[in-house]
């Protein structure tokens, strides 16, 4: 059924250390026997996973500290508290979404510039 084997899990893992550690998963790939457009799919899913739990912590996070914020420079420079309001909730998820899709799209391209790359170009690049 569901389960899934013990090596996938670990490829998963050094694939996305590999990421993390900002090194070529060209000279990865063939170590854990991944081809290019999974190479390029790992790349844009670790990237809009990034961009969405920044977007999400932002929204919990600033959207109270927002309001905040406008509310006691109003009452510091005189105009009075109340002033801030949350901007429309569709407004923000289709800035939220614009961003996700938007580094998706961005991580895309030399994602899959560089799995076209042997590895000892990829590394000569680089350096």
């Amino acid at each position: 059924g569901w389960a899934v084997p013990v090596e996938d899990i670990v490829d998963h893992i050094e694939m996305r250390l590999a990421i993390a550690a900002d090194r070529q998963v060209t000279d990865v790939r063939p170590a854990i026997g991944l081809s290019p457009r999974q190479i390029t799919a790992i790349t844009v899913t670790a990237t809009a996973s990034t961009v969405l739990a920044a977007v999400l912590a932002g929204l919990v996070l600033g959207l109270p500290l927002a309001r905040r914020l406008i509310d006691a420079q109003g009452a510091a420079s005189g105009m009075g508290a109340g002033l801030a309001q949350h901007p429309p909730a569709g407004l923000l998820l289709s800035f939220g979404a614009a961003a996700v899709l938007g580094a998706a799209v961005l991580a895309a391209l030399p994602a899959h510039r560089a799995t076209r790359r042997r590895p000892a170009d990829a590394s000569n690049a680089v350096a």
